[in-house]
């Protein structure tokens, strides 16, 4: 709450604030938390279940902590606040999508962004997974809850979804962002710039409508975040 108040004092009007949620699970902090000057807030979910949330996030109890955090949220919240739910996809839980939105609106959630991985810190082999894999339960899951969820497709290369580009976000509002990475030395990084620079195109992207607004297609490697 310090950091919102020093954040407020340098001059910026608007604070965005993402969170695995599981500190919101307490009610009291959660009141003070919702009452600060954040814009919006952002809570991580990565499975419908403990066992595979917890696997994700390698702590065990995370799940039912973050679930209370979000409905602690729902429940507290001031109505000009901005709420959503956040899942990275992966190998393990793209299968499981429809599930969690269906928990998610029982919960009284109505955004649900969901993240395509991208070659942003460190990731193990396992955990990714191809976006052609993934599209056709996206397709699915928006068919069936489009009318009831705001769902946006972050970091999904257009192509996959044909029909449904108007539910991808693009890169271009990356270019007004700069990261500082805590754990390293390489200072700050334009996010649109260092992820540009681990995307490619092929031939087909040039006949795309999209390609002027489309980074690509992300590739992986063992790099360091700073390479």
């Amino acid at each position: 709450f310090k950091l919102i108040a020093f954040a407020k004092n340098l001059g910026y009007e608007i604070i965005h604030l993402t969170s695995n949620g599981r500190k919101i699970a307490d009610k009291t902090y959660a009141k003070e938390l919702l009452s600060s000057e954040i814009a919006s807030l952002l809570i991580s979910l990565h499975g419908h279940e403990a066992a595979l949330h917890d696997g994700l996030t390698q702590r065990v109890g995370s799940f039912e902590e973050t679930m209370e955090g979000i409905k602690n949220v729902v429940r507290l919240k001031p109505k000009d606040l901005d709420f959503g739910v956040n899942t990275t996809v992966t190998e393990q839980n793209y299968r499981h999508l429809d599930t969690m939105a269906a928990l998610l609106l029982d919960c009284g959630v109505i955004n649900f962004n969901i993240q395509i991985l991208t070659p942003f810190g460190h990731v193990q082999d396992d955990v990714v997974v191809e976006p052609s894999k993934i599209a056709p339960y996206l397709m699915k899951l928006i068919d069936k809850h489009r009318d009831k969820l705001r769902i946006q497709l972050i970091n999904l290369p257009f192509c996959y979804v044909p029909g449904y580009e108007s539910y991808c976000v693009s890169d271009t509002f990356k270019l007004g962002r700069h990261m500082h990475f805590v754990d390293s030395e390489c200072g700050a990084v334009n996010l649109a710039e260092y992820l540009g620079g681990k995307r490619s195109k092929t031939d087909q992207c040039a006949r795309c409508l999209y390609d002027s607004i489309c980074g690509g297609f992300y590739h992986f490697s063992h790099e360091d975040h700073c390479s």
